[in-house]
């Protein structure tokens, strides 16, 4: 039924006033009941709904002057149209009865000096449809009680204050905004109340502006405990909302729904892009001390951005971001595209657009500030971030503050990038329970002037749990970096390219690698991998040593100015397995350091050798390919094991006062050399005036050791100054040499445990060269031959010389020691303890050349002796009937010559000047060529057989003695032509002893 209005001037509140015919003023005393109710609905003839006919009476024209009383329906409600409406100057149009209302509908001006349009009872059924103005100076619109609707397509504004504020009330249907809403301290203010829309879910559709000038755009609950404000729906944004904040969501807030800004064409205005930008912050959930909660997501397809931040999360809980395609960030110095400072997102953050500006220390994702802690989770499926665009463009990309965590792994297929750094962990990134991988790149992770992932800093610690698995670029001054209190649980695997953009690091590690490093893609430290270090593990000291547990697995390639480098304080636990190549080079024409440089400690796993190379390790021409040791004694707890190239220009591998304990094996397909000119293939020695070198466990060769530049050297042990000791002894059935040298042992230095060669052993000058000792375990032979030792200009085998060298043990031989000079040389200072046995060949111009001055020793030959032997102070057994001297014999007077089988002296050269000569019994000389004894009681004793040949007359000077049962045979061709035996000392024949005469023809 209608009800009786009139219109009436309201001096209270400065403004005409419609009041119902039975309501009594506020002058009637108690019986006065009016309540400031409902509103003055006010509408345009243009409106988005249709409604029923306009009342016939209340019906005025622009500029009316109204004076009487009308009747006014309870729906559709008052309209007044024309280009100047109502102007109101007073407070408000307002109600005095509460009643529920049909639409306000207005397409000229509503104004007041403080509300344009105040419901404080009353329910508005419909909508407020503004193609006109609606203001006041403190709110255009301010509603206390229910509002179904507000649905603007002109202004809606405030000079002093809030262009709507909804305070302890109800709006119902939302806000659709396709004008202007603007305010000065808020333009819409929800306050302990409720916002909602059941029907659309959508609370705020923006394709206008909504701006405050000096403060929030919008702004929902606040900062007093206890104090709640409901949101159930979305905010969706096509046009711009601006403010000191756009978007804030103050503590208390709870809200349903998400907050979406999007790129629109449904709008009258035509194609959209969505932008919410604060000079201060875009988007702001929680307060200090209260929490917020959005229970839904923040997508973005525009541009959300703010002065010092983008979104910030003060403190509460969002369920996710998206970013879609848009673009958030900070746009002052210093600033944060997004930032959770206390509270978390659950279901993670999603970008492929942009996160991040380029403004000078500006940072694009920043969970926690170091005092509160933040967090971004994900799920199983879901991980804690996914870039496919861009995050950074600043100085930092992503930073995890202390005490807080990134949680489901970060997975990229974008670009994360920064000036400075573009991860940065101080807290902790955690994996994805399904995969184990806390950081997935199959993209582009690059820190300019510091590391594209950092983790941890000075005294705060960092830890990564989980997998970094990389099949696209990490890219820094240093790629990644493990500091000192930095924790990696989990394996870095590469399929990619991690590398030093400078002379860095690939990868450094100061702190902690659980699960070692999978390589099968490129690691280098500078520059196309010739400057800087591809893997660093460089503890600060004893207290702080850096590790990497599970070892270092290379498919790949590792390239830099040092390969792998691990300082005095650093360990690799579970050894180096290479099958691609690691490698030393440099970009200068000086410096490089080695391949794989060991000033700590890499030790095998399980019996599992330290080192184990099928592929290429290259220490280039300044370096080595292993380096044990330097000023720092390095260690390998385990072996080297060797398949395939280990080359440097210093050394293939060097232990300068460090320490192999395992040994080295180089089987057949093995290479280890020294690639430029006076190199080594394998040097073990002292350096730096301190420590020395040692290898323990022995060195098995079934392939190459050695290189064949000019002065290349095979083995070198010791540098003359310190002691080096390889132990364990050498065995070798490939090729050691093809240089100046094969095997060198230096003055103070010692190879035990003898050597065995079946292979070759080779050298230009010495093939086995022992100024030190070379030593047996104790008993037997200190080298036992059975293949080739050779010297193609000097002497197979050396001992002694500029300084004193020792065999401690035998040499037996049954293959070749050939020299060009000398098979075996023996110098005056040099001691062999022990025996020379051979049933093979030694060869040079000298097979032997014993020069000795104590320790004499004796020479079992049962083989050839291709050379002239210069015996010294030594004794000469023949052996056999095998045995065979090509050249003369010759030794001092203290020389002994023992035949045990038969021999003939028959070649040209064949002279034989010793102290004494035995015939043992069972054995035959056949004299052809004269013999000089020169000892001091020189002696030819012959207890077996002497034969001269017919018509040969040989000279014996010295004596001659015949024991019982030993035969002088001679030969008789004619009565003329017989054997003679002219004896310059004296002759004595023992009794038994017999001479035979054995004629010829």
């Amino acid at each position: 039924m209608n009800k009786i209005y009139r219109l009436i001037w309201s001096k209270q509140h400065g403004c005409l006033v419609a009041v119902a015919e039975n309501t009594r003023s506020h002058s009637g005393g108690s019986s006065g009941r009016s309540q400031l109710v409902g509103a003055l609905l006010i509408s345009s003839a243009i409106t988005m709904i249709a409604f029923d006919a306009q009342a016939a009476d209340c019906n005025f024209s622009g500029g009316d002057t109204i004076t009487g009383t009308c009747e006014l329906p309870t729906s559709p409600g008052l309209t007044v149209s024309g280009s100047q409406a109502i102007i109101v100057t007073g407070a408000a149009a307002q109600t005095t009865s509460s009643f529920v209302s049909g639409s306000l509908r207005n397409s000229g001006v509503i104004s007041g000096t403080t509300d344009g349009i105040r419901n404080t009872v009353g329910t508005l059924g419909g909508f407020i449809s503004s193609g006109g103005t609606i203001s006041g100076a403190e709110n255009a619109i301010n509603l206390t009680n229910m509002t179904r609707f507000i649905s603007n397509t002109g202004t809606i504004s405030s000079s002093g204050g809030v262009g709507i504020r909804v305070t302890s009330g109800i709006l119902a249907g939302g806000i659709v905004n396709d004008g202007l809403i603007s305010g000065v301290t808020e333009a819409i203010r929800i306050d302990r109340a409720r916002f909602e829309d059941f029907s659309t879910f959508s609370v705020i559709s923006n394709f206008g502006t909504i701006t405050a000038t000096g403060g929030d755009a919008f702004r929902s609950g606040n900062s007093l405990a206890g104090a709640a404000t409901s949101i159930v729906g979305s905010i969706n944004n096509y046009g711009l909302i601006s403010g000191n904040r756009a978007l804030v969501f103050d503590g208390g807030t709870s809200q349903v729904g998400s907050i979406r800004n999007s790129i629109s064409g449904d709008s009258i205005s035509g194609f959209l892009i969505g932008e919410i930008a604060g000079t201060n912050t875009g988007i702001h959930i929680g307060s200090t001390s209260v929490s917020s909660t959005i229970s839904g997501s923040i997508q973005n397809q525009g541009l959300i951005r703010g002065g010092n931040t983008g979104i910030y999360i003060q403190n509460g809980d969002l369920t996710s971001l998206r970013n879609y395609g848009g673009t958030i960030t900070g746009s002052l110095a210093n600033s944060t595209a997004v930032w959770i400072s206390q509270g978390q997102i659950v279901d993670g953050i999603s970008n492929s657009g942009t996160i991040g500006g380029t403004a000078s220390g500006s940072t694009a994702i920043k969970i926690g500030d170091g005092t509160n802690a933040g967090t971004v989770g994900g799920a199983f499926y879901i991980p804690g971030i996914t870039n496919s665009g861009t995050i950074g463009l600043g100085t930092v990309g992503i930073d995890i503050r202390s005490g807080s965590e990134l949680t489901d792994s970060l997975v990229n297929s974008g670009t994360i990038s920064a000036d400075v750094t573009a991860i940065q962990v101080l807290g902790t990134l955690a994996n994805n329970l399904i995969s184990g991988d806390a950081i997935v790149n199959s993209g582009t992770i690059s820190g300019l002037s510091d590391s594209a992932i950092r983790v941890g800093s000075g005294s705060l610690a960092g830890t990564i749990s989980g997998s970094i698995s990389n099949t696209g670029l990490i890219s820094g001054n240093s790629a990644i970096v493990i500091e000192q209190n930095g924790t990696l649980a989990g394996q870095l695997t590469n399929d990619g390219t991690i590398a030093g953009s400078a002379s860095s690091y690939g990868l450094l590690n100061s702190g902690s690698m659980t699960g070692g490093i999978q390589n099968n893609g490129l690691i280098y430290g500078g520059p196309s991998g010739r400057s800087g270090t591809a893997i660093g593990v460089l503890g600060s000291d004893a207290l702080s040593p850096a590790r990497i547990s599970s070892g270092i697995t290379n498919v790949g390639t590792i390239s830099g100015e040092s390969g792998i480098f691990v300082n005095e304080y650093g360990t690799i636990a579970g050894g180096i397995s290479n099958s691609g190549y690691i490698l030393a080079q440099t970009l200068g024409l000086s410096g490089g350091g080695s391949a794989i440089s060991v000033l700590g400690l890499v030790s095998g796993s399980g019996g599992r050798a330290s080192i184990i190379n099928t592929a290429t390790i290259d220490g280039g021409t300044t370096g080595s390919g292993i380096a044990i040791g330097t000023s720092y004694a390095g260690t390998l707890s385990g072996s080297i094991q060797n398949s395939g190239t280990i080359e440097g220009g210093i050394s293939g591998i060097q232990v300068f006062n460090g320490t192999i304990i395992g040994g080295i094996t180089n089987s057949a397909s093995g290479v280890i050399s020294g690639s430029q000119a006076n190199s080594s293939a394998i040097l073990i020695a002292g350096g730096y005036g301190t420590a020395t070198g040692g290898l323990s466990g022995g060195i098995r060769n079934l392939g190459t050791i050695g290189g064949a530049t000019s002065g290349a050297r095979g083995l070198v042990i010791g540098d003359g100054t310190f002691s080096n000791t390889v132990s364990g002894g050498l065995t070798n059935s490939g090729t050691i040499g093809r240089g100046s040298l094969g095997i060198d042992i230096q003055n103070l230095s010692s190879l035990t445990g003898g050597l065995a060669n079946a292979g070759t052993i080779a050298g230009s000058t010495t093939a086995v060269n022992v100024l030190g000792v070379l030593a047996n375990n104790g008993t037997g032979n200190a080298i036992t031959n059975s293949g080739l030792i050779t010297s193609s200009a000097g002497s197979a085998i050396n001992v002694g010389g500029t300084v004193a060298g020792t065999i401690s043990g035998s040499i037996q031989n049954s293959g070749q020691i050939t020299g060009a000079t000398n098979g075996i040389q023996v110098a005056s200072n040099g001691v062999i303890n022990g025996q020379i046995s051979n049933a093979g060949t030694i060869t040079g111009g000298n097979a032997l050349n014993l020069l000795n001055t104590t320790n004499s020793f004796v020479i079992n030959n049962s083989g050839v002796l291709d050379g002239n032997v210069l015996l010294g102070i030594n004794t000469l057994n023949l052996n056999d009937v095998g045995s065979v001297i090509n050249g003369s014999i010759s030794g001092g007077t203290a020389s002994q010559i023992n035949l045990t089988g038969a021999f003939t002296n028959s070649n040209a050269v064949n002279s034989i000047e010793v102290g004494s000569l035995n015939i043992q019994s069972g054995a035959t000389l056949n004299l052809v060529n004269p013999i000089t004894l020169i000892g001091t009681s020189p002696l030819l004793n012959n207890a077996g057989t002497l034969v001269l040949a017919a018509g040969a007359t040989q000279t014996l000077t010295g004596n001659y003695s015949q024991a019982s049962g030993a035969v002088l045979t001679t030969g008789l061709a004619s009565a003329s032509s017989y054997g003679k035996l002219v004896v310059d000392g004296n002759a004595s024949l023992s009794s038994g002893s017999e001479i035979n005469v054995n004629v010829i023809g």
